[in-house]
């Protein structure tokens, strides 16, 4: 606070120390006083205090400063020496918040008590509240800002406040608060930092918490600048300098700084460029190093937090390149067209270069004095125009670049055929015009002479023409073939000479009817019947018609020497004669009409006649039979041939005569039989023209059973016999007979057999369970036979017998145990097969059957054990000759 302000008494002065000065004067500790004062008096609030200073001589003989009121010491007021100077002295008076109000004194008390007194009148007031303060300026330290940038709000009070007082900084609009602050004790002002939010107008507010009113000021906030994109104007070459541009959206609406950096020192870049207000796009030279190497790297541009990099290459300089190469280094050209030269350098182009063309004749090669070369380039074309020659003639066309050279050899030729065309229409037998095209300019007299050819001879062009100076094509005219096989016909000419060919082709069409076919109807006739031909054209007529030779392959068929198909048709007819003939004969029946020639084959034939008849040899009677009759040829089509068929025995009759249809050989037919006592003999005869054949059928009559054989005729009890049962001769027809036995219940025998056809006997098994004689008996219809067999009874009891353990049922596991079938009572007359098993399986191992030798009694094998964990019953059963035993034996571990 001011000096002025204290003398005007405006407030107190505060704790960090108004200074009061005071000239004290002394000689000595019992004369001392205070002689003059600039500040007579003080006024002191509650809670605060007071540094003052005095000067004189004798004070360093005050030890204890007091505060007194009427002579008594003050409570809560206090004075402390800070400052002990000989001649200077400083002290700090201090008001307690319990302080009482009033007047009081200071004086100071010598080391020897004596009380020297300090004339300062000071005066003890009670402190005022600070609830009446009120906020009276808010004042933005900017009127514009981009969001997110920190600027001060300037908060004013109406009083100095006793005690810090806190103030907020809210967003008028939302209400919500942006920065928070207090301003000192004794302080009517403070800034409060604040950072811009949003976009757009923002009004603040300044309030002391928790009241909601308080002064306002408003503040414009631009949406922050973006670097958007960073390119350069043209490619970057060492040692020349380039322009940055930097496209900014959203623009710098209150501008900025624009910061650079580069990844490498070849690009050269300022750190920072101001941006002007609304600026969208800067424009910033950029400096790059001389380098002889390609560079690359990144350049980086940044405002406030936004960044954009982009990559970039220098292109470093470079001596000029060489010629590589020249391809092709030799060509061969028409004169009068260009070519074209590749050129490969050693090394890439920089800043630009120019290749030197030099033709050696520049009469017959014609070209640019030089071709430019880009920077970077690493290859060129250069072109040249040749120009017309009468004979083939080698130049030269020189390159230079630098210090390097190349050649590349030109022939030019003369020109030679490059094209053949045709204009219509491409009628046979009428001439069709044609040009010849050369590849280029003729050059000078006698012209160039084209040979031309054709690929048949339906068109026939002069054998030559000539292309005279000046021109590049001649027209000339082919004559055609009136007619052709097919009905169009493609036409190839060609046109060459002594320095290349070419040909060109089109379609000739025909429009008058050749012999596309000739057939004959019926294509077969017995000898002596007349066919009729037919001549067929693939198109109609021409005008006067299309006269056809005819002729004939030999003399079996005669045909006119020729025939005219009239105008404007397509076919014409013709009569074939024929004599007769003994065999089959073919005649090729042939038409030309000068183009092509087309055939069509006749088969004259012998009369039908019958050659043969076959009959089954033997029949049964009752059963119908099939009759074959055989001919000499197939019957003609459309046609048919009828047999008569006789029979001389009533035992063989015929239905129907047999009739043979078109185009076979054979008929088969059929006839009946009745049945018959005894054989009967029928001979057939079949005749057709005055031919008759004949055939011997024999009608025989119905087979009779002749025996029943047993073979054995003796057998025992479970063996099988076999029946044969015989007929009094072989069968012409299955024969199905009825069996049966004398005894069903014992003897067993199939229900029926079959004797098969050419077989007299069948033969079927019969087997018998129990002892006696008995009777096979065969039936057919009228017809019986029997056989007789004899069955003898034996004992098939047998025992499972193991040596070595009689009485014992007990096997040991892992073991191998001699064991056998043995017959209870007497050898059996055959061999008895037993079947083995046992339960539970994989404990005992044996063979599956066993078999008992015919007059044996016993039939030995192995008993093997396998592997028990603890002793296990297994029972073994043996079954044979319709007998079953067991035995139980327990295998018990090792």
């Amino acid at each position: 606070m001011s000096q002025k302000e204290i003398a005007n008494g405006s407030r107190l002065l505060t704790a960090f120390g108004a200074v009061l000065l005071m000239v004290l004067t002394g000689q000595s500790a019992s004369a001392q006083s205070v002689t003059a004062v600039n500040l007579p008096s003080v006024t002191l609030q509650s809670g605060q205090s007071a540094t003052l200073t005095m000067f004189g001589s004798g004070l360093a003989r005050i030890a204890v400063l007091q505060v007194v009121s009427g002579g008594d010491v003050v409570v809560g007021v206090s004075a402390t020496l800070v400052g002990n100077g000989a001649t200077q002295r400083r002290f700090t008076l201090s008001a307690s918040p319990s302080a009482v109000a009033g007047q009081v004194q200071v004086r100071g008390r010598t080391a020897a008590g004596v009380f020297v007194s300090i004339p300062v009148a000071v005066t003890i007031q009670e402190a005022p509240t600070d609830a009446a303060i009120t906020i009276s300026t808010l004042a933005l330290s900017v009127d514009s800002a981009y969001t997110g940038t920190g600027l001060s709000a300037a908060v004013t009070l109406s009083a100095p406040p006793l005690a810090a007082l806190a103030v907020d900084v809210v967003n008028a609009g939302t209400g919500a608060v942006v920065a928070s602050g207090a301003v000192p004790a004794g302080s009517v002002s403070t800034t409060i930092p604040v950072t811009a939010q949003g976009t757009g107008l923002v009004k603040y507010r300044a309030r002391r918490p928790p009241y909601a009113t308080g002064p306002m000021d408003s503040l414009f906030v631009f949406a922050l600048p973006q670097v958007s994109s960073l390119s350069f104007v043209g490619p970057l070459k060492a040692g020349v300098a380039n322009t940055l541009n930097v496209a900014i959206s959203p623009v710098a609406k209150l501008g900025g700084v624009l910061q650079l950096t580069s990844s490498s020192g070849v690009l050269i870049v300022p750190s920072s460029v101001p941006l002007t207000a609304d600026q969208s796009m800067a424009s910033i030279p950029v400096g790059v190093a001389n380098t002889t190497q390609n560079i690359s790297g990144t350049v980086t541009a940044t405002v406030g937090t936004s960044k954009k990099s982009r990559s970039f290459d220098v292109l470093g300089s470079a001596p000029t390149p060489g010629i590589a190469s020249i391809a092709p280094v030799a060509l061969s050209v028409t004169g009068g067209n260009e070519v074209t030269f590749s050129v490969a350098l050693n090394a890439a182009v920089s800043g630009g270069a120019t290749i030197k063309v030099t033709p050696v004749n520049p009469a017959l090669l014609a070209t640019a004095a030089s071709v430019a070369l880009a920077n970077g380039a690493t290859s060129a074309q250069v072109t040249a125009t040749t120009s017309p020659v009468l004979a083939a003639t080698t130049t030269q066309l020189l390159l230079e670049l630098g210090t390097s050279s190349a050649t590349a050899n030109v022939t030019i030729n003369p020109p030679k055929p490059s094209a053949v065309t045709f204009t219509g229409p491409y009628v046979a037998g009428a001439p069709v015009s044609a040009s010849v095209t050369l590849d280029g300019i003729v050059a000078s007299a006698p012209g160039v002479v084209v040979t031309l050819t054709s690929n048949g001879a339906w068109a026939s062009p002069p054998t030559s023409v000539t292309v005279a100076p000046g021109a590049f094509t001649q027209t000339f005219n082919i004559p055609t073939a009136a007619a052709f096989a097919t009905s169009t016909r493609s036409v190839s000419i060609g046109a060459s000479t002594a320095q290349g060919n070419s040909s060109g082709s089109f379609s000739l069409v025909r429009e008058t009817g050749v012999v596309s076919a000739v057939s004959v109807s019926p294509n077969t006739v017995d000898g002596s019947e007349a066919s009729t031909g037919t001549v067929t054209l693939d198109m109609p007529s021409k005008a006067g018609g299309t006269v056809v030779q005819l002729t004939s392959a030999n003399s079996w068929a005669t045909v006119p020497s020729t025939l005219t198909v009239a105008e404007g048709q397509t076919s014409q007819t013709f009569a074939i004669a024929t004599p007769t003939v003994t065999s089959n004969t073919s005649v090729a029946i042939s038409a030309n009409d000068g183009v092509q020639t087309k055939s069509a084959t006749l088969t004259v034939q012998p009369l039908l006649a019958l050659t043969g008849l076959q009959a089954n040899a033997a029949v049964e009677g009752g059963e119908a039979l099939t009759m074959q009759a055989t001919f000499n040829r197939p019957v003609a089509s459309g046609s048919t041939a009828t047999v008569a068929l006789t029979s001389s025995s009533p035992a063989l009759v015929f239905n129907a005569p047999a009739t043979l249809v078109c185009c076979r050989v054979s008929t088969s037919f059929a006839a009946s039989t009745t049945p018959v006592v005894q054989d009967a003999v029928a001979v057939v005869s079949a005749t057709h023209g005055g031919v008759t054949k004949l055939d011997t059928v024999l009608v025989r009559a119905p087979a009779t059973l002749q025996s029943v054989t047993l073979s054995p005729a003796s057998i025992y009890t479970q063996q099988t016999s076999t029946a044969m049962v015989s007929l009094n001769r072989v069968a012409t027809v299955p024969v199905a007979i009825s069996l049966s036995s004398s005894d069903p219940a014992k003897l067993t025998v199939p229900p029926t057999a079959t004797i098969t056809v050419g077989q007299s006997s069948v033969s079927v098994p019969v087997s018998a369970t129990a002892g006696g004689n008995y009777m096979v008996n065969a039936a057919i219809t009228g017809s019986t036979a029997s056989g007789e067999l004899t069955v003898e009874v034996w004992d098939a009891v047998f025992t499972i017998s193991v040596p070595g353990l009689p009485g014992k049922d007990t096997l040991t596991a892992n073991q191998s145990y001699p064991a056998s079938i043995s017959m209870a009572g007497r050898a059996g007359p055959v061999a008895l097969t037993v079947s083995m098993g046992a339960q539970p399986t994989g404990i005992l191992t044996m063979p599956t059957s066993v078999t008992v030798p015919a007059g044996s009694r016993n039939a030995p094998f192995t008993l093997s054990t396998g592997a028990v964990n603890v002793p296990t019953l297994v029972t073994m059963t043996a079954s044979g000759g319709g007998f079953t035993t067991t035995r139980t034996f327990v295998v018990r571990p090792l």
